[in-house]
């Protein structure tokens, strides 16, 4: 459905309390509850936070660099300064094993 014919039925629908999608449930419907989510759902989810914080925390041990490197600076857009510190590397800090 396109244009006025889409406009026309759902008119219709919203006239009548009803849905024009098929299987979407109408304004009337007491039984649908958007913040009703299933437990498991809730509990992966809640995992899945908590798998994302621990990676996040042990990437921030990491240093930045692969190989040792002196830093650098820039300047972008507006003026703004970036400054990266000098790092030693992964391959220095694991003793070059990597």
């Amino acid at each position: 459905m396109v244009g006025l014919e889409c406009e026309v039925q759902w008119a219709a629908a919203a006239r009548y309390g009803e849905s024009p999608i098929a299987g979407y449930g109408t304004a009337s419907d007491a039984s649908f509850d958007p913040f009703d989510f299933p437990a498991d759902s809730i509990a992966v989810q809640r995992e899945a936070a908590g798998l994302h914080a621990e990676l996040r925390r042990f990437q921030a041990t990491l240093p930045w660099s692969w190989e040792p490197h002196e830093g650098w600076e820039a300047w972008g857009s507006a003026g703004i300064r970036f400054v990266q510190a000098g790092d030693p590397g992964l391959v220095a800090e694991a003793g070059g094993d990597l």
